[in-house]
Formats: structure tokens, C-alpha cells, sequence
């Protein structure tokens, strides 16, 4: 289903993928990036992305990237996924408070 990385938890600011399954065992299982899609569900503009291994895939988690994953129709698609938040507060001192930074 397409969908926005930040819909359930809104501090995500940028989401990652890392393929770790080489393509070429896999058929399909590209990420769709969808632009534009017609009124029957179409999509009309947008971007795949093939899952190469080793690949990443860094993107910002807002309504700007919906996107989907298309089902593999042989092989496996495996990849991490990761999202990131931004600390915009530079008076929290809770960050700093859990760094080490102690140098022996």
C-alpha cells in the first residue's frame, strides 16, 4: 500500500533503506516513488528504484515521498530499514547529557 514513513509517528524526519539482496536473484520488489496517479489508481509519474545490494536509499519521511514497495514476483527482497529524527530544541540538554565525552 502506498504510504508516508512519517503518517504514524510524526518526528520521523528522513527514513533509509538498505538493500541487502542482490537484484538479480529477484524479479520485481522495486520502491515506488509515486508522483501523480489517475483518478483509477494509476500511477501516471514516478520513480522505482531497483533493489541492488549495497544500495542506499535516504529520503525525507513527509508527504513528499508516498511511496510503496512492489512485490518481488521471484526471489526475496531484504533490506534494513531505518528512520531518523531531528532534534530542533538546541537547549535540550537531554542529548547532550548522553554523550560521553570522555577521551582516554
Amino acid at each position: 500500500e502506498p504510504h508516508i514513513d512519517n503518517a504514524l509517528a510524526s518526528d520521523v524526519r528522513y527514513s533509509a533503506l538498505l538493500y541487502l539482496e542482490d537484484h538479480k536473484p529477484v524479479v520485481g520488489g522495486e520502491t515506488l516513488f509515486l508522483d501523480a496517479m489517475a483518478k483509477d489508481g494509476v500511477v501516471t509519474s514516478g520513480l522505482a528504484v531497483e533493489p541492488v545490494r549495497g544500495r542506499l536509499l535516504v529520503y525525507t519521511s513527509g508527504p513528499e515521498n508516498v511511496h510503496t514497495g512492489l512485490d518481488a514476483l521471484s526471489g526475496t527482497r531484504t533490506w534494513l530499514q531505518a528512520m531518523f529524527k531531528v532534534f530542533e530544541n538546541e537547549d535540550d540538554d537531554d542529548v547532550d547529557d548522553n554523550l560521553d565525552t570522555d577521551v582516554e
